[in-house]
């Protein structure tokens, strides 16, 4: 968030740089389960008649787990990279 943030990047962006830094780091399942065991959470962003608030997404750690079988290298500052380029021009 610290990179992300001070250059005004949506929520959306920081959430796709927490997703990629999660795989990256294999622990997208285990931070998938805390954020959706998250009662406060749920109910803020989520309706209460959702997948996300019926089942916590806990059917989906299986697959999640998967891609630890794979090494995986995805970039966290999409949404931050054309503005670190612009500094290194000037």
């Amino acid at each position: 968030m610290s990179t992300h943030k001070k250059l005004k990047r949506t929520p959306d962006a920081m959430w796709k740089a927490f997703v990629s830094a999660a795989i990256n780091e294999r622990k997208l399942p285990g931070w998938i389960r805390i954020i959706f065991r998250a009662d406060f959470i749920v109910a803020k962003c989520y309706h209460p008649w959702s997948y996300v608030s019926h089942t916590g997404c806990e059917d989906i750690r299986p697959l999640l787990e998967k891609l630890h079988d794979y090494h995986i290298d995805l970039p966290v500052d999409l949404a931050i990279r054309p503005f670190e380029h612009i500094k290194d021009a000037f």
